[in-house]
């Protein structure tokens, strides 16, 4: 009766354990089964970034990539009608010779029906938001643009894609501005005073990013982005910055509501002023990647005049030419 007992529970152990070894097993398969193999015959992958992306000093926005930058990229392709992941998350920086490599080289696919690679910059910022890469979709995240002047970060995208016959012999990443700069400057006439402050009301704060369109969605959480600036206008200070191109306000792109407002904080020697002004349909409009440029003034019966325009962020060439203005 103990051998039979003994034997029965030998049984069972060397059941559960070849249970764990198949599981296992298929784990690994799962694991691995949307990994491209490569053939380090073929020519290496290697990248090339656009010079200049924007004018600007502040430490939190990229102007232009050095020689000890460095960003991410993932990327999929297609063969036989079976999409596999060839870069996973993974960091590119400069070598000796000029040329942008991720750290584990890789390599072009002998054949391919379709190539994406998916660039984001900074790591730091967006590399924990990019929860999860699956071989058969463009990547996502979501993000917050906080309100807090000294938390603002600068985040940059780029997609580029190859088709069947398409080869390239360095893969060209034309990055790309992920947000909208607001610029404000002075227009002429203005009364003469100090403008205290000027804000941007019911904004949305949060939305979701997604590579396939280079576009947001599912914007919400509405927040008041405010920037101090304490500048005394003679009047006749027109095309003066107050939010500059070296330090611009950053919004999540959207359409803003009907109740957000632009409001400033105007004061002289009849005191403080607070003045609120409705958004035109264009300066509702937040396009990602371009800039909306803010000229203001105060009138003499303390209202605000404002005219604006949907420009380039003040690089000279990101985005080609205006896409309008009013």
């Amino acid at each position: 009766m103990f051998n039979k007992v003994k034997i029965e529970d030998m049984k069972i152990r060397y059941y559960i354990q070849t249970l764990i070894a198949v599981a296992a097993l298929m784990n690994t398969s799962c694991a691995n089964e949307n990994e491209y193999t490569e053939n380090a015959n073929n020519k290496p992958i290697e990248f090339s970034v656009n010079k200049n992306i924007a004018p600007i000093s502040r430490a939190s926005i990229k102007t232009t990539w050095g020689d000890t930058d460095q960003f991410n990229i993932i990327s999929m392709v297609k063969t036989d009608d079976v999409w596999s992941i060839l870069i996973n998350k993974e960091s590119v920086s400069k070598n000796s010779d000029g040329n942008w490599i991720t750290a584990k080289q890789h390599y072009w696919p002998n054949q391919k029906q379709q190539l994406d690679f998916y660039g984001y910059y900074p790591a730091a910022t967006l590399e924990n938001l990019i929860t999860s890469v699956i071989a058969t979709q463009a990547p996502t995240f979501n993000y917050t643009v906080s309100n807090e002047e000294s938390n603002q970060v600068d985040i940059l995208g780029a997609h580029v894609t190859y088709g069947n016959s398409q080869f390239a012999t360095t893969i060209p990443l034309e990055f790309q501005h992920l947000q909208t700069a607001i610029y404000v400057k002075m227009a002429d006439g203005s009364k003469v005073g100090t403008i205290k402050s000027i804000s941007i009301t019911n904004a949305n704060s949060v939305g979701t990013f997604d590579y396939a369109t280079m576009g947001w969605s599912n914007q919400n959480t509405p927040l008041t982005y405010s920037r101090t600036l304490n500048y005394a206008s003679s009047g006749t200070d027109g095309g003066t910055y107050l939010v500059p191109a070296t330090n611009p306000l950053l919004l999540l792109p959207q359409t803003l509501s009907d109740d957000s407002r632009i409001n400033i904080v105007f004061t002289d020697t009849e005191g403080d002023h607070t003045m609120s002004y409705a958004p035109t349909a264009l300066q509702k409009t937040l396009v990602g990647g371009y800039a909306l440029e803010l000229s203001i003034s105060v009138t003499s019966l303390y209202t605000i005049e404002l005219t604006s325009k949907v420009i380039n962020w003040l690089d000279g060439g990101l985005t080609n030419g205006e896409l309008k203005s009013k």
